[in-house]
């Protein structure tokens, strides 16, 4: 899926098609990382709505003797990390995780050093009174990776998949 922009979110590769070089190239040359997006857009929201019903929609069209015991999925989600959608994001991913599907979401935040997550501060009022607190401490998804390096992405999602696979082995 891509996301972000006015074209809002898009399937690049259907789940069950054959992935082939065509594929990847085709998938390579349409995602971009300019798109801008609107707070009213919700841009990762509507991502992760769209992502969690395509998940949902293929487990559902496996037959009972398709379906592999303890059927496992991974979501991976490629972006700068800079969300808006407050408590509605926080509420779809805990209900999805909650579910005991076997969905294991990870959000890959591409960072720099120049304008890090890590330094970027929000705003709470207690009591009427503003608090500072850094902005990592309230991301909504519990699995993340910081990238500051966007070369060892390669690496990094290699390293992701291994050690998923090696976490639903044990399961």
């Amino acid at each position: 899926l891509s996301f972000g922009g006015a074209t809002g979110v898009s399937e690049l590769h259907p789940l069950g098609k054959p992935f082939d070089n065509a594929s990847g190239v085709g998938i390579a040359s349409a995602l971009r990382f300019d798109q801008e997006s609107t707070v009213e857009q919700q841009p990762v929201l509507s991502l992760l709505r769209e992502g969690l019903g395509i998940f949902q929609r293929q487990s559902q069209s496996l037959s009972l003797f398709d379906k592999p015991e303890g059927l496992h999925q991974l979501f991976l989600i490629v972006a700068d990390g800079r969300i808006n959608e407050g408590d509605a994001m926080k509420s779809l991913i805990h209900d999805a995780l909650a579910q005991g599907s076997g969905l294991m979401i990870v959000f890959i935040i591409l960072d720099t050093s120049k304008n890090s997550l890590l330094e970027v501060q929000t705003v709470d009022f207690v009591n009427g009174s503003p608090v500072l607190k850094k902005y990592m401490d309230s991301f909504p998804f519990p699995y993340y990776i910081l990238l500051r390096e966007i070369q060892s992405l390669p690496r990094t999602l290699a390293d992701l998949i291994r050690q998923w696979v090696e976490v639903t082995l044990q399961q």
